[in-house]
């Protein structure tokens, strides 16, 4: 008895490619935390208290705040993520003046 060996047809080799390529370019790979966090501003709303503004810090990340006066404080932004900066997510609370 005599051994054949089949190859595949070339559409689906070139199906199992493409496949394998659109696999690698939908692998997302989150990009490296800066070397040094981003210094921002914010301006708290009246309404906002020293514990209210301590656990908005601890919520957002945000280090080392240094106020500016009794309601605009300058931080270290230490999540860069997109959740962490939205704008929507920062300001519906009505933290920030």
């Amino acid at each position: 008895m005599r051994s054949t060996l089949r190859v595949a047809h070339p559409l689906v080799v070139i199906g199992a490619a493409l496949l394998l390529v659109l696999a690698v370019f939908t692998i997302r790979v989150p990009a490296p935390p800066p070397a040094v966090a981003p210094l921002i501003g914010v301006r708290w709303a009246p309404s906002v208290d020293a514990g209210g503004r301590a656990a908005r810090e601890a919520s957002f990340r945000l280090r080392r705040g240094e106020p500016h006066s009794d309601r605009t404080w300058s931080y270290d932004l230490l999540d860069t993520s997109r959740d962490n900066i939205c704008f929507t997510r920062f300001w519906s609370g009505r933290l920030a003046a």
